[in-house]
């Protein structure tokens, strides 16, 4: 073999092989984590394998570079959260019981579905944050809203059943800002407050479908000027994160 046509296959091989290594096959792997403190929880949402059924859609649409556990499990401290350091995300049993408590008024039945809708949005919510991260997307602008506009992107996209995963979510905010002390609201913190993302959230579920959802801009006190920029706030967050996602976005499958 020349010298010249050794060089090119060498080059050729090296190519391929940073291909290989760079190759984007991880997947979103849902776990439930037993707890005697929680074993109710832990026993409805593991037999109902309610993350399988959030995170399958997203598996199927993107490219992930590692494997990332979301875990349903107990953790002392009513909370969500996606974990840099171990590129996990966890949701904690103490939130879902928050939720369960906010809705206690209904019939256990019914708080159970509310709870899940809501917990729904919340995963979604800190997709997002692992999504900027093992991705390393540039966003602009404070990165809790960022993960708000992701999670009511992808709800959005889907039927009516999904949509009221964001009206859920929105109305577990605002509960929970009723029942806040004053005293609580960080206006520092990197969080909207409650009540800002509640009127975001219906802002952006009607601007994704003005004539189907026109009802939800009822739910929320926006001025009008606010109602008035809700469909070009929801194409604008949409453009943005397919934009950002588009060169991880998996083929669609042939018919």
């Amino acid at each position: 073999m020349k010298p010249k046509n050794a060089l090119v296959v060498f080059l050729l091989l090296v190519l391929a092989s940073l291909s290989s290594a760079t190759a984007q096959n991880g997947k979103l792997v849902p776990r439930y984590e037993s707890s005697e403190r929680f074993n109710v929880l832990f026993r409805y949402f593991s037999n109902a394998d309610f993350l399988k059924d959030l995170l399958d859609p997203i598996n199927a649409a993107i490219n992930l570079p590692v494997d990332v556990p979301v875990v349903m499990g107990q953790c002392d401290e009513a909370n969500a959260f996606y974990s840099p350091e171990d590129q996990m995300l966890i949701v904690c049993y103490e939130l879902v019981q928050e939720f369960y408590d906010l809705t206690q008024q209904d019939s256990p039945e019914t708080a159970l579905d509310r709870t899940r809708e809501a917990l729904g949005f919340v995963v979604y919510h800190e997709l997002g944050h692992a999504l900027i991260d093992l991705l390393e997307l540039p966003i602009v602008g404070r990165e809790e809203d960022v993960a708000d506009q992701f999670a009511v992107m992808v709800l959005a996209t889907w039927d009516t059943e999904h949509l009221h995963m964001i009206l859920e979510g929105a109305d577990m905010f605002e509960r929970s800002a009723r029942v806040a002390p004053a005293d609580e609201m960080a206006f520092w913190d990197e969080h909207s407050l409650h009540e800002q993302r509640y009127a975001n959230f219906l802002c952006w579920a009607y601007g994704s479908n003005p004539q189907e959802y026109r009802i939800y801009l009822e739910l929320a006190i926006l001025s009008e000027r606010r109602k008035s920029r809700c469909v070009n706030e929801y194409n604008q967050l949409v453009h943005g994160w397919i934009t950002l996602l588009n060169p991880y976005l998996k083929p669609e499958p042939s018919p």
